[in-house]
């Protein structure tokens, strides 16, 4: 959801922008876990093409019904989770400044800038890796109902299980 805001912004909105740097060196991709792993062909087929790390979480890369949206400057991975969907963007694409006077808007922007937020029943990170910006959300059916919606507990768990699944240089 924060994305495709983003997104949406970026069209509406005056500014330039750009395509972040990968920084490769600090890119380590532990081969032998991703075989151990068996990273399911449809996912290496889906992000082949991504030229940024494409991180997934390792316990979650093998469940039915992901759906992975890729171009090669950013990828959105859904993975669906009992009663909730679990989603991971990385996006090297930025905008240098954004012209308006809009204050609810400039609100809503600086919001997306904390790096977790609990908030209409989903949870999300959004942090940066090898010069990339990328982000973790969670939203639940039931938020409510759901202790995963209601703390950052279980998204820092994930968060901690991202490993590298493709990209490219």
């Amino acid at each position: 959801m924060p994305f495709i805001l983003i997104f949406i912004l970026s069209l509406y909105l005056s500014a330039d922008g750009g395509v972040l740097k990968v920084d490769w060196s600090k890119v380590k991709i532990n081969s032998k876990m991703q075989k151990s792993l068996k990273i399911a062909k449809q996912i290496q087929k889906s992000v082949n093409g991504v030229t940024l790390p494409v991180l997934l979480p390792r316990y979650y890369l093998n469940r039915k019904g992901i759906q992975i949206v890729s171009s090669p400057n950013f990828y959105t991975a859904t993975i669906p989770i009992d009663g909730a969907k679990l989603m991971v963007a990385g996006d090297r694409t930025y905008q240098r400044e954004i012209k308006t006077e809009d204050k609810r808007l400039l609100k809503s922007i600086k919001s997306l800038s904390n790096k977790f937020n609990i908030d209409n029943g989903m949870v999300a990170i959004y942090f940066t890796r090898y010069g990339i910006n990328y982000s973790l959300n969670l939203e639940c059916n039931n938020p409510k109902g759901d202790k995963r919606c209601q703390s950052r507990d279980f998204l820092e768990r994930v968060y901690r299980s991202l490993i590298i699944v493709g990209g490219r240089r």
